[in-house]
């Protein structure tokens, strides 16, 4: 469903060579820049993504255990969330956008059903609570992001990997149409600077990710481990940014 689409053996070494380099580093890029004007933090563009936002602070409020499953499991009350990617974004989309989330198949959408939902949705204006963003310098935070599991990993039983943009966009430093974000998602694996500890069985985390572009801001690939990933060794994918409303 939601896990993100790497072979286990090749993530595990670069995990722990970037996790090395995070907390040495010790960059916390999340909520610094807009994407056009580093150092101008955006809000989020509607209700409904200010109410992702809010979900997203909610769970982090009450969250006392959280694990990466396929067999979701919440306990708000007791702050337990068992889930994998496309499970939480569909818990949050519930309460926070749904009139976005009728639109998704059944009663438990994958990854692979954000990113179509995604792509089909016009850039101009909003259809059925979904837009898709032209390109990176629009995200803002409370917006969508979703991938497909690339062709090279056909024996992945995984469809791709969604989350969601918890802080404006901003260039990487060093390198020409990178960017660094924020994001809120659910993982068996750490980003930079993640809130959760890697090794300790994933679920609900924030953390910082880069996304490689074209000129366009378009997105073309992703860093899993943010700043301290090359973008030599960035994953390319088919990938969406988007916004829902209420």
């Amino acid at each position: 469903t939601g896990r993100t689409c790497c072979r286990a053996g090749e993530m595990r070494r670069i995990l722990t060579t970037a996790a090395m380099l995070a907390a040495l580093i010790a960059c916390r890029p999340g909520a610094s820049g807009a994407a056009s004007q580093p150092g101008q933090e955006k809000e989020p563009a509607n209700e409904a993504a200010q109410k992702v936002m809010d979900t997203i602070s909610l769970i982090e409020e009450k969250l006392t255990e959280t694990k990466y499953k396929h067999k979701i499991m919440v306990k708000l009350g007791k702050g337990i969330f068992h889930w994998d990617c496309s499970g939480m974004a569909d818990w949050v989309l519930k309460r926070s956008a749904p009139k976005a989330r009728k639109q998704l198949p059944g009663t438990r959408p994958l990854a692979k059903h954000f990113y179509r939902l995604i792509f089909k949705a016009p850039v101009e204006g909003e259809k059925k609570g979904w837009q898709r963003l032209d390109g990176v310098r629009d995200v803002r935070p409370g917006d969508l992001f979703s991938w497909l599991t690339p062709d090279y990993w056909k024996n992945n039983p995984n469809t791709g990997h969604v989350g969601f943009v918890v802080s404006t966009p901003q260039p990487h430093p060093l390198y020409e149409n990178v960017w660094l974000m924020r994001v809120a998602d659910a993982s068996r694996y750490v980003h930079e600077d993640d809130s959760r500890i890697y090794g300790e069985g994933g679920g609900f985390g924030t953390g910082t990710m880069a996304f490689g572009c074209n000129d366009d801001g378009a997105p073309l690939a992703y860093g899993w481990f943010g700043s301290v990933q090359k973008p030599g060794a960035f994953l390319p994918v088919d990938m969406v940014f988007g916004r829902v409303t209420r």
